[in-house]
């Protein structure tokens, strides 16, 4: 994550921050009570999030992934079947957070025993062709550049999810030059 980047969920929080978000709630508390109580708010929270994000599209969401495995990195990309923006927030990674960056684009950074994946939601632009879907599809997994393919054939799920929050994003869009790292 990044300065202006908004954290939705991490399964990692800080605690003492919580703690201190909760404090009226812990009071009587002993440390390793309050450490059980806040864990098990902000696993509250994530169920709280999906209930808000339950926000149906009418075309599939892509999930463009970056995985750090122990012999290197690999592309992939997928489509999320139900179409809804709640099911992008499922995770089998060790440490998972969910954000969105200051261009609108749903991410997540996932870490695990083998290394760090890097996740991008995005959902197929009205115009695009099932040709244009599959050479983009092809060329993320034969892990070529698709930095231009992604900015000109999807659209970012900010504006749905900044609706839900309440969240400004840049009033004019920009090429998101985030790269998958």
């Amino acid at each position: 994550m990044k300065k202006n980047d908004r954290l939705l969920w991490t399964n990692c929080p800080d605690i003492n921050a919580l703690c201190r978000k909760y404090e009226k709630e812990l009071v009587g508390l002993s440390d390793s009570e309050k450490r059980h109580t806040v864990l098990e708010m902000n696993a509250d929270a994530l169920t709280d999030i999906r209930k808000a994000l339950d926000i149906w599209l009418d075309r599939p969401i892509l999930l463009i992934a970056k995985y750090g495995l122990w012999d290197g990195t690999r592309s992939s990309i997928s489509e999320i079947g139900s179409n809804n923006i709640k099911d992008c927030l499922y995770s089998n990674c060790d440490v998972i957070t969910w954000f969105l960056d200051s261009q609108g684009d749903l991410r997540a950074d996932g870490k695990h025993e083998m290394g760090i994946n890097h996740y991008l939601y995005r959902t197929w632009k009205d115009d695009v062709t099932p040709r244009q879907k599959q050479m983009m599809m092809q060329r993320v997994s034969d892990g070529m550049p698709v930095e231009r393919d992604i900015a000109s054939l999807t659209r970012p799920l900010g504006k749905e999810i900044s609706r839900v929050y309440g969240w400004k994003l840049p009033t004019k869009p920009s090429h998101n030059k985030r790269r998958m790292k």
